[in-house]
């Protein structure tokens, strides 16, 4: 369950540093190592989109809001993803093989699928 009151002494303008989003100054400008993070050659870009948040029935405007997020940064996903798998030591935890599992009940005459992966 979350309590407003658990965050109320949060220190947000560390936080959002420690995020690489603002200096510890508090301004957009950013530090060595956020520059680094933030680098159009490590791939982070910035730019805007639009997203669409639902609210209840209940709310005082019900349904689907848009709203646009100005200085938006990301990373393209198939980038991360690529540096991920190329890298060895980074890589181990995932599985290259297909994996499927198939069950034969003996009142069928094929297989059923019960999971199956990449």
């Amino acid at each position: 369950d979350f309590h407003p009151d658990e965050i109320l002494s949060t220190n947000w303008m560390r936080l959002d540093c420690h995020l690489g989003v603002l200096s510890a100054s508090g301004n957009h400008s950013q530090s060595n190592g956020e520059e680094m993070c933030l680098d159009h050659d490590v791939g982070w870009m910035r730019g805007c989109t639009v997203i669409s948040i639902p609210f209840s029935c209940r709310a005082w405007n019900p349904g689907p809001q848009e709203y646009l997020i100005d200085n938006f940064f990301y990373c393209s996903l198939l980038s991360v993803i690529s540096e991920r798998l190329l890298d060895h030591t980074l890589s181990k935890n995932f599985r290259f093989k297909p994996y499927k599992l198939h069950w034969h009940p003996s009142h069928k005459e094929s297989d059923i699928g019960v999971h199956g992966e990449l």
